[in-house]
């Protein structure tokens, strides 16, 4: 996560969109294919037992739980005030309901305490005062022995506080899916080593051309075992991503020239950088 000069923040978040529910999780580098699907890579697809591996660490990495990828602009003052909004109207039903928690334990669990934040010797830390009022209101509305009147008075103090942030994208329609881009740039990158060409084919019906061939078969393949549940990726919007990654490994190696000579043993390809887009 990053910190923009108007205290905007810039966390990495997940399916803000509709769109493929990839299987995150902490891979740490051990890769996302199973003995199964390795088998698959290397008897259907004719990939190498090193680099179907190498594949898998790769795409493990695109979709590691800890790694930054998508980088979203949050705004503080607009987290701040969504959450005072879903609290006040949670603490409104609250009372209506004659004293039904559920929608207040929901909003208390969404909060974020991210913003709560002073200054201490020139550099900011968290302010454990503000963040310890958030436990104590969360830990007071799942306690049902404690009196409405007690939890509305604890959910008041916390209000006053800037313990109450509620993340969404400043401007959802900015919002790009970028680990798919990763594991579809992963896909041809090693495609590529295989010595085969970035490629896809095209059928023409009455209705639409449809995109086809090994490589987009490969990519629709990994996407189904990737994302749960499965996913099966368009050829029309692949075939844009394939010709993305044609440029962007263009431009890549174009700098890779403007570099300085050294000798250099036989260079393999790395995964696709996960934070760089």
């Amino acid at each position: 996560m990053s910190i923009g000069d108007d205290h905007s923040i810039f966390p990495s978040m997940e399916y803000v969109k509709p769109g493929p529910r990839w299987k995150i999780d902490l891979y740490d580098e051990l890769g996302v294919f199973d003995a199964k699907q390795l088998e698959v890579v290397i008897d259907r697809f004719g990939f190498s037992e090193g680099d179907a591996r190498a594949l898998s660490i790769c795409l493990g990495n695109c979709l590691d739980s800890s790694s930054s990828i998508n980088l979203t602009e949050v705004s503080r003052d607009r987290a701040l005030e969504r959450g005072r909004k879903k609290l006040n109207k949670a603490l409104s039903h609250l009372k209506k309901s004659q004293g039904d928690r559920a929608m207040l334990v929901s909003v208390l669990d969404e909060i974020d305490g991210i913003f709560v934040l002073k200054e201490v010797d020139g550099f900011l830390v968290h302010c454990s005062e503000e963040l310890s009022q958030l436990e104590e209101a969360r830990a007071l509305s799942m306690d049902i022995d404690v009196p409405c009147e007690e939890l509305h008075e604890a959910i008041d103090a916390l209000a006053k506080t800037n313990a109450v942030a509620i993340l969404a994208p400043k401007d959802a329609r900015k919002y790009r899916d970028r680990r798919r881009y990763q594991v579809i740039k992963n896909c041809c990158i090693w495609w590529k080593e295989t010595g085969r060409k970035l490629t896809v084919t095209t059928s023409a019906t009455k209705q639409r051309d449809i995109r086809g061939g090994p490589l987009i078969e490969f990519i629709r393949w990994v996407g189904l075992e990737l994302t749960d549940p499965p996913n099966l990726l368009p050829g029309e919007t692949l075939k844009e991503d394939i010709e993305r990654v044609r440029a962007d490994l263009e431009r890549e190696a174009n700098q890779m020239d403007l570099m300085p000579e050294f000798e250099m043993s036989y260079y393999r390809p790395n995964c696709a950088h996960p934070s760089v887009f």
